[in-house]
């Protein structure tokens, strides 16, 4: 009985245009707000990774310069002492501490 109800619900709604309009309008709705939702997403995925790598280049940029003057300012050290200068002096020229120059 519930079955048979049911399709008799059915019949008198998918007998009705206004009805079957509405369906129709209603089932198109929710697929194109589904879409905006998924594009939205995708958009903002790719604008959060495009992000995300240009930070990580800059922050890696910026971290091997760093890397960079201080191996500079090593090597300087390491010439410097080579050529007998004072430990003192190397750190005035380098910005080294003493202890870094005396372990070299």
């Amino acid at each position: 009985p519930a079955i048979r109800e049911a399709h008799l619900l059915y019949e008198a709604f998918t007998a009705n245009d206004e009805l079957m309009q509405r369906y129709v309008a209603r089932q198109k709705y929710l697929r194109d707000v589904s879409t905006i939702k998924a594009d939205s997403y995708d958009d903002g995925h790719a604008a959060g990774l495009v992000k995300g790598r240009e930070e990580g280049m800059a922050e890696g940029e910026t971290k091997g310069r760093e890397e960079g003057r201080e191996e500079e300012k090593l090597q300087i050290a390491v010439s410097l002492k080579a050529r007998g200068m004072d430990a003192a002096e190397i750190s005035d020229i380098t910005g080294l501490s003493i202890e870094d120059i005396e372990r070299l």
